[in-house]
């Protein structure tokens, strides 16, 4: 069984992917989307595009994000808000997630997908260099980096599965990939 046969929707999953801004969630879940056929819950915002072709969210404006029912994960960064409904998630495989996120995910979610916390881990000079790469500001890394001190503290005692974010994108899939199945073992096993 490899991940381009199967999903993790098949296999009763949803994985929730957690790390620091720059961490390269939103690129492991891009891979898992465009190399294995999985859908990834694209989550509303309140927050503008950063660039105009991004599309790893929905975006909508404060009152249509307002009208929005059945959420099950939500948070707030920066000023915006940020949500998905129990809809997405059971449509999908991957969900890019914050901590408090999770949290909340665990507190609404009432749906039949076993979720599978992911963090990848990531030194913050990495993390500083990619958002810079990406075209943020200084300003806007600095206050990234200041948020996320404080908001993924304790990201390690929440995941099933920690990954080192520097590897390879392709390695850190399989890993995923592996942990994923592992746990489905585990179940089994119970």
């Amino acid at each position: 069984m490899s991940a381009s046969n199967f999903n993790f929707s098949q296999l009763g999953y949803i994985v929730l992917l957690v790390g620091e801004s720059g961490s390269g969630k939103t690129t492991v879940a891009n891979f898992f989307e465009n190399n294995c056929g999985m859908k990834q819950v694209k989550s509303y915002t309140t927050r503008p595009k950063r660039f105009p072709k991004e599309n790893n969210h929905t975006f909508v404006s404060e009152n249509e994000f307002s009208k929005l029912r059945n959420l099950i994960a939500y948070t707030t960064f920066d000023g915006y808000e940020y949500c998905a409904t129990a809809q997405q998630v059971d449509d999908s495989d991957l969900y890019v997630i914050d901590p408090a996120g999770v949290n909340y995910f665990y507190s609404k979610y009432t749906g039949d997908k076993i979720p599978f916390v992911v963090y990848l881990s990531v030194p913050e000079e990495v993390r500083t260099e990619r958002m810079l790469k990406r075209g943020d500001s200084m300003d806007s890394v600095q206050r990234r980096i200041q948020n996320d001190d404080e908001s993924f503290k304790s990201a390690h005692k929440i995941a099933h599965l920690v990954v080192d974010g520097t590897k390879p994108v392709s390695d850190i899939v399989k890993i995923i990939w592996a942990g994923v199945q592992n746990d489905m073992s585990k179940d089994i096993g119970d």
